[in-house]
């Protein structure tokens, strides 16, 4: 919003809609909202630990902050590379991987309740594919004729089980959404 105003939400919620310098000015003293939100806009603040900082101010001791900021580790990223969309507005003054969102939020004093990454559908295709459909054979099952320990192959049900939980963990760091959100609290 180009100027700060409320809107009054009836059941007593109000919205106040503004730049966060404007907010955290005297109308709103610190301590003053239940809770904060910046869709895609963190990225844009050429001092973001400031802005967080103050967001993290605005917060009454109970309140929440909700960020919502596109993902450099995503698989957008990867794909388009140097074509990324991220990488083509000018506006963008940070990137964040989910580790400097992180460390970003902590420095300016939020504790990190949840993270979604928005990871892709795909990803929750390829878990549900490569999800055991039978229970794993018992341990003498693997002994030898002679009763000697064996070592699974890659086509044996516990050979292919080390190589489903391998393939769900790649997938889950490549495949992972544009954006990344997080709620956090006052620490």
């Amino acid at each position: 919003a180009a100027a700060e105003h409320s809107v009054a939400m009836g059941s007593g919620v109000e919205v106040a809609l503004g730049h966060l310098e404007e907010l955290g000015a005297s109308r709103w003293p610190a301590a003053s909202f239940d809770v904060v939100t910046s869709w895609h806009n963190i990225e844009h603040h050429r001092h973001p630990l400031r802005s967080l900082t103050l967001m993290r101010d605005l917060l009454k001791p109970t309140g929440r902050v909700v960020l919502r900021t596109p993902n450099a580790e995503s698989f957008d990223r990867w794909w388009y590379g140097e074509s990324w969309a991220g990488w083509q507005d000018p506006g963008h003054f940070y990137f964040f991987g989910l580790r400097q969102f992180l460390s970003a939020c902590r420095t300016a004093g939020l504790r990190i309740l949840h993270v979604d990454r928005g990871i892709t559908r795909a990803v929750a295709e390829v878990r549900e594919k490569l999800r055991p459909r039978r229970p794993a054979p018992a341990a003498e099952a693997a002994a030898g004729p002679g009763g000697e320990a064996r070592r699974p192959g890659p086509g044996s049900p516990a050979g292919r089980k080390g190589v489903r939980r391998a393939l769900v963990r790649l997938a889950g760091r490549v495949l992972s959404g544009r954006d990344m959100t997080i709620l956090a609290e006052r620490a």
